[in-house]
């Protein structure tokens, strides 16, 4: 089968993708994929491999196989997939007759002239043994302690790492062989210690501030970002910039400022609410004295002996008509609201007590008020909305009356 050298090159350098940086180890992808990427067929690829071996440019590791039963499971477990076979696991290598060798040039036969021997430095002489560097005591090899095992990273962190790795185009382009391949055979571990080492964590980042704040660090360097075929290591040059990112960062980042703003936010808000908590406990406890004092003042008036009447019913139902009138104008008081119908009551229980007190009701209907007289003194009564306001001229009110007006006032 006829092959071309372009196409030898484009599946060497799709395995040399695939494979470890640093040792050339690890090409597990299969003819079928390679074909995929390459766009070219199993075969073509399979006779390019082929080729690479008899060139001593790759070496088969392990020889790929059927799997069997029970591997197929273990496969369908593992990744979840069907899985049928596994393909050969192959290196890289370098042919001897291209590694670099150490040349020198010899010098010409006879052009060397023989200097007689120093006898100094002749071992053979007494003082040569106090003269020669002591030789070194042996060591005895340290036992390897077994290293801790080291906690999992954080799963924040972790998809942190890979969101940036796919928005940056640092992941692998082709079929990943192997979970969180990076671009150039590396693992999504080595850009979690990239960014931990530059203090890039989802608490004082996100994805977008990220980019915004690496884009202002670059431009106020005064740095032109490049694009992904320009650069010779992706994750390296990433690196770089959070170095950059790093320097120009001074004090919180935005996200930690966000945070820090929704804390403020929250602990303003619960403030607020434990005031408005407060003052409604207090406006309850002031409604509640208040209804407490009216209950009092209503039972101990509903315990009193009744005093005799002296007026008859018809005078009592027109004094307090007159007074209905006098407070609400000629508008029936079932047409007004609870809040007014109520005060009215208090203040027709008001003018009882005072006609029982010997007081004299002389109200003004034009005015709209409520008055009463007793020897030069005056209580005078007016109404605006659903609030009283009393004026009282006497030098002593009795205890009903007083408490009377303190709750018509109150209301």
């Amino acid at each position: 089968m006829k092959i071309s050298a372009d196409t030898v090159l484009r599946v060497a350098q799709m395995d040399a993708q695939c494979a470890d940086r640093l040792t050339g180890r690890g090409v597990t992808t299969s003819h079928a994929s390679v074909a995929h990427q390459l766009g070219m067929s199993d075969r073509t690829v399979g006779a390019a491999r082929r080729l690479l071996e008899k060139l001593g440019l790759a070496v088969t590791v392990v020889m790929g196989r059927h799997l069997s039963p029970a591997e197929r499971r273990q496969a369908k477990r593992s990744h979840g997939g069907y899985q049928e076979a596994a393909a050969s696991v192959r290196a890289m290598t370098i042919p001897e007759s291209a590694r670099p060798v150490e040349s020198f040039h010899l010098p010409r036969s006879g052009s060397v002239l023989e200097e007689p021997h120093d006898q100094r430095w002749s071992p053979t002489r007494a003082g040569a043994h106090g003269t020669a560097a002591p030789r070194p005591k042996l060591r005895r090899k340290s036992q390897s302690r077994p290293q801790s095992p080291r906690s999992p990273r954080p799963i924040a962190l972790q998809e942190f790492a890979w969101r940036i790795a796919r928005n940056y185009g640092l992941h692998s382009p082709g079929p990943a062989t192997t979970p969180g391949a990076l671009f150039g055979g590396r693992h999504i571990g080595h850009l979690c210690n990239i960014l931990e080492r530059y203090h890039v964590t989802p608490d004082r980042y996100t994805l977008e501030t990220l980019r915004a704040e690496l884009d202002e660090a670059l431009s106020a360097a005064r740095i032109r970002p490049l694009e992904n075929a320009d650069k010779h290591d992706r994750l390296a040059h990433f690196a770089w910039m959070l170095g950059k990112l790093q320097a120009a960062t001074k004090g919180q980042t935005r996200r930690e400022k966000q945070l820090q703003d929704h804390e403020n936010r929250v602990r303003a808000r619960a403030a607020a609410a434990e005031q408005a908590r407060a003052r409604a406990e207090e406006e309850a406890a002031v409604l509640e004295e208040a209804e407490t004092a009216r209950a009092a003042f209503f039972a101990e008036h509903h315990r009193s002996a009744p005093r005799r009447s002296s007026t008859s019913q018809a005078a009592r139902a027109a004094a307090t008509k007159a007074l209905v009138t006098a407070l609400v104008g000629s508008i029936p008081l079932h047409q007004h609201t609870r809040a007014l119908q109520q005060l009215v009551g208090d203040i027709t229980l008001l003018e009882r007590a005072l006609v029982d007190a010997d007081w004299t009701p002389a109200h003004d209907q034009v005015e709209r008020r409520a008055c009463w007289e007793h020897d030069g003194q005056s209580i005078t009564i007016e109404l605006y909305g659903e609030q009283a306001k009393v004026i009282t001229t006497p030098l002593a009110i009795p205890e009903p009356v007083a408490e009377l007006l303190l709750l018509i006032q109150i209301r």
